[in-house]
C-alpha cells in the first residue's frame, strides 16, 4: 500500500517531495493506511459557502511546487473560498517534510494573533 501510495504523481509534481521516513515499530499500518485514506482534503465533505462562511479563521497552506493543489487553492482564493493561502517555497506536496521551518514559523505567527 505504501508503495503504491508514494508512487501518486501528485508528489512528485514539480519536484520529488520527501518521502516520511516511518518505522514500522512506531505505527499500525493498519491505522496509517485509514488515515491517508479517509482523512485527506479530497473526502472532506465542506461547500464553498461552507468554506467561505470561515474563511477568515482558516489558514491554507501549499507547497510551491505542488502545482496542481497549488492551482485550485489559488482559484479558491480568488472566488472568496479560501481567505487565506499560504505558499511554502521549496515544498511539494509534502510540505511539512519538505520545509519543516517554514511551516513551523507560520504556525507561530498565526499563533501569536490569538495570544492573550
Amino acid at each position: 500500500f505504501q508503495t503504491k501510495w508514494n508512487a501518486q504523481s501528485l508528489f512528485h509534481q514539480g519536484g520529488a517531495s520527501i518521502e516520511p521516513l516511518r518505522f514500522a515499530g512506531d505505527y499500525s499500518r493498519a491505522k496509517l493506511r485509514s488515515s491517508l485514506e479517509n482523512l485527506s482534503l479530497a473526502r472532506m465533505r465542506l461547500t464553498p459557502e461552507q468554506l467561505r462562511l470561515r474563511a477568515a479563521k482558516t489558514h491554507w497552506c501549499v507547497g510551491e511546487k505542488d502545482l496542481k493543489v497549488r492551482a485550485l487553492y489559488e482559484e479558491l482564493l480568488a472566488s472568496g473560498v479560501v481567505g487565506s493561502l499560504h505558499v511554502i517555497s521549496e515544498s511539494g506536496h509534502r510540505l511539512i517534510f519538505d520545509n519543516p521551518q517554514a511551516i513551523g514559523g507560520l504556525i507561530l505567527q498565526v499563533a501569536e494573533r490569538f495570544k492573550v
